[in-house]
C-alpha cells in the first residue's frame, strides 16, 4: 500500500511538472495547463467515487425520510418544535 501511494504521488507530481512545464516558462499558458489538469482530475475521481458510493450505500435518502426531515429521520433530533 505504501509503495502504491508513493508511486501515485510521484506520477501525479511528474504529470503536473510535464504539463505545466511544457510551456517552458511560468506564464499564463503554464498556469492554464496546471489548472485544467487539476480540475479535470478533481472532477474523473469525484465522479467515480460518487457513482461507487451511490451503488453501494446510496447517496439520497428515501422520499418519506426527506419529507419527515433529516434531523428526525437520520439523527433522531428535533431542532425546532413547531406548534400549529
Amino acid at each position: 500500500m505504501t509503495y502504491t501511494l508513493l508511486g501515485a504521488a510521484l506520477l501525479w507530481f511528474g504529470w503536473f511538472g510535464f504539463n505545466a512545464g511544457s510551456a517552458f516558462a511560468a506564464n499564463e499558458l503554464a498556469v492554464n495547463a496546471f489548472l485544467n489538469m487539476n480540475t479535470a482530475a478533481a472532477v474523473s475521481v469525484t465522479f467515480l467515487l460518487a457513482k461507487s458510493l451511490d451503488r453501494l450505500i446510496g447517496l439520497r435518502v428515501r422520499d418519506e425520510e426527506e419529507a419527515m426531515g433529516l434531523d428526525n429521520s437520520q439523527h433522531r433530533e428535533s431542532a425546532y418544535t413547531l406548534i400549529d
